[in-house]
């Protein structure tokens, strides 16, 4: 293998799992005597992380692409990444001469590089280095694009308060510079209707105690006092391997440094199942915890059924009320889907009556769109655009109203 070939790394999306993922190719690739330039034209390689879990995402990443085969010199190389080729492969048929590799195939990077140290052989990364990640400006691709979105921009008005308090200019990740990140584990045992992400990720696969716990303990070594525990759903941890996210905090909360864990995130079905054990390990440790995110998804009982969500409002909610108290001072936050095919007022106005019961300190509101080969992308009754975006909006000026329209 020659040495010294250039790449340029690019991502289209904002996920801490995938940029995890690309973390771990970069230093995989240095390890491989390969160099990083900035400019794309330069480049022998580029290497694009997409993301494909909505509609908007992968409409983002395509137009990425493009944008790449247009500004990159004739003989660079492109690789694809990231949850698009195993969610929509369809769409980078038409592109000539791309490669694809998805998260769980990101060994074939070995193949395609001929490179002497294998990918296996890497140790996960912990943290999200700017310096070599060039993160795409997703609003500039719009503003790009001669065929405007509208939905869009008439959305823009709510976004533009998130995206300053959250990203900063350049959708900047120096806060994430901060937080030192453990990947528990990669899937989950869901089966979300609407879900496409399974495809690209597949089945569950935790790692084990020790090996988190010892991540987690060189961390502390290195002074990192901010920890992020990451995986697709916590709430799956151990189920394919004879243990819980119950025992794994309990190993973690055994530690009696100074720090504080982010949980990312704990779906519904796993805090009702293990509420017993769970609350009083909380209320013992809300010192350590900064926040717990339970994605919620919908208020109503119909919507949820539809969705294949496990669980019901008023266990939830039982759950949720008394999880709340036990963090004190550590937040609880959730995401919320909108315009689920069938999705009436009264189930919006549940939603909305759950969101008034719970006080969240902190919610994300995605509109839903239909994904590739999932179940939902085949139901009736799908709602409109301009409902769907109203709906996101509403919601998020009326949690806004809720938190004493706190926008920034």
């Amino acid at each position: 293998m020659k040495q010294n070939k250039r790449f340029f790394i690019l991502s289209t999306g904002r996920c801490y799992n995938r940029d995890l993922d690309t973390e771990n190719i970069i230093n995989y690739l240095k390890l491989n005597g390969y160099s990083f330039v900035s400019d794309m034209s330069r480049a022998d390689y580029i290497y694009i992380t997409t993301c494909a879990v909505s509609k908007e995402a992968e409409d983002l990443a395509i137009k990425s692409i493009k944008k790449v085969l247009k500004m990159k010199n004739k003989n660079s190389k492109i690789i694809v990444g990231g949850c698009l080729p195993k969610i929509n492969k369809k769409r980078l048929l038409n592109f000539d001469n791309v490669c694809t590799i998805s998260p769980r195939t990101i060994d074939k990077l070995d193949s395609i590089l001929n490179a002497k140290i294998q990918f296996k052989k890497i140790k996960d990364s912990n943290l999200l280095k700017e310096k070599d990640l060039k993160f795409l400006d997703r609003f500039r691709i719009y503003l790009q694009d001669s065929k405007i979105n509208k939905e869009f921009f008439r959305g823009l008005i709510y976004q533009v308060p998130f995206v300053i308090k959250n990203f900063g200019y350049k959708l900047n990740l120096s806060p994430t510079n901060k937080l030192y990140f453990i990947k528990i584990s990669r899937g989950c045992k869901g089966n979300c209707s609407y879900c496409s992400i399974k495809f690209a990720i597949g089945k569950l696969k935790s790692k084990p105690i020790k090996r988190v716990i010892d991540e987690f303990e060189r961390g502390l070594r290195e002074g990192y006092k901010n920890f992020m525990l990451l995986s697709e759903d916590a709430g799956s941890y151990g189920l394919d391997s004879n243990t819980n996210i119950v025992e794994l905090l309990r190993n973690i909360f055994d530690h009696k440094d100074d720090y504080s864990i982010r949980i990312l995130s704990l779906n519904p079905d796993a805090l009702i199942r293990y509420f017993d054990e769970l609350l009083p390990l909380i209320e013992n440790n809300h010192k350590k915890i900064n926040f717990i995110c339970v994605p919620l998804q919908s208020g109503s009982d119909r919507i949820l059924r539809l969705m294949k969500r496990p669980y019901n409002i008023k266990q939830v909610e039982n759950c949720l009320s008394a999880l709340k108290i036990a963090l004190k001072n550590g937040e609880l936050r959730t995401h919320i889907m909108v315009g689920f095919p069938g999705e009436t007022k009264e189930d919006f106005q549940k939603t909305m009556q759950l969101i008034k019961k719970i006080r969240f300190d902190g919610m994300g509101v995605f509109t839903y769109s239909d994904r590739p080969n999932t179940e939902a992308s085949k139901m009736k009754n799908k709602i409109p655009e301009r409902i769907k975006l109203y709906r996101k909006v509403k919601l998020m000026l009326y949690y806004k109203i809720l938190r004493g329209l706190n926008l920034f």
